[in-house]
């Protein structure tokens, strides 16, 4: 199945390559990172977050490197410990986190 992304999910990509071109940087881009990818229930690994951005967020390498350099240090976890990872599913994912 292919993720429809949602007008909100088209919203945030705008915000996410705005990021990625330089155009929202420090305290407004890591709020906005920080509301993308939300850690309370999950710890975020790199993997996890490339293919959020491109599977939900249609963005290109380039992009995804420019945004995962904007994380603050501690964010991204340093291991995959997570084998099953919930994001796999976009759906899934945001459905569990909309209804929080």
């Amino acid at each position: 199945m292919i993720y429809k992304p949602t007008k909100e999910d088209m919203e945030l990509a705008t915000l996410l390559c705005m990021i990625a071109d330089g155009e929202v940087k420090g305290k407004e881009a890591e709020t906005i990172l920080r509301e993308t990818f939300p850690n309370v229930d999950i710890k975020w690994t790199r993997e996890d977050i490339e293919d959020y951005l491109v599977g939900v967020y249609s963005l290109v390498p380039i992009q995804v490197d420019k945004v995962i350099k904007m994380f603050p240090k501690d964010y991204i976890s340093p291991t995959d410990f997570n084998p099953k990872s919930i994001l796999y599913n976009f759906t899934n994912y945001k459905r569990r986190h909309n209804d929080d």
